[in-house]
């Protein structure tokens, strides 16, 4: 989503210093409002990952070429999952965009949606802990977000793979 970026000027009798920037000094505060910002969790979530997916998939050109895999929770699986085909979440851009709230690969588009970095942590709106695994040039990588201690995202595995570029 393109957010528009006017310029103000501020006038003031002292000295221009540098801004201080916004912070954010106890994100269990926020993930705990933003877990109940939600009426319908599940529905949200669901609607979240596979948004996320057709957007990665747009992302990479694979979109409308190939169908995203969406698995439903059921007895002898009861885990739900999104497979996309799209860029995959490189290791940069786990540390600077997606752990990071208010952070978007999504700003200079229309063509996608959201653009404020809370929908890819809209399972914590239903569990405490989910898992990402994401597939980049033949690298799969398992990382765990999990609201522990101050929360946060680990990388819990890294290994080869033949499997094409995404995130389930």
């Amino acid at each position: 989503m393109i957010l528009n970026n006017n310029a103000v000027k501020i006038d003031s009798n002292v000295e221009p210093t540098k801004a201080l920037n916004f912070g954010i000094s106890d994100v269990r505060l926020v993930v705990d409002i933003l877990s109940k910002l939600y009426a319908y969790p599940i529905r949200t979530l669901v609607q979240e990952y596979i948004c996320n997916g057709r957007d990665a998939m747009r992302e990479a050109g694979t979109w409308g070429k190939q169908a995203i895999d969406i698995t439903v929770p059921n007895t002898l699986d009861p885990v739900f999952k999104v497979r996309d085909y799209g860029v995959g979440i490189t290791p940069d851009r786990m540390e600077n965009i997606f752990v990071n709230y208010g952070s978007s690969t999504k700003r200079n588009t229309n063509a996608q949606t959201g653009g404020f970095g809370i929908g890819a942590k809209s399972a914590f709106s239903y569990t405490d802990s989910f898992t990402i695994t994401s597939f980049v040039d033949g690298v799969k990588y398992i990382y765990v977000a999990h609201l522990a201690d101050d929360g946060g995202v680990n990388l819990i595995n890294k290994e080869s793979t033949k499997e094409p570029n995404g995130v389930e």
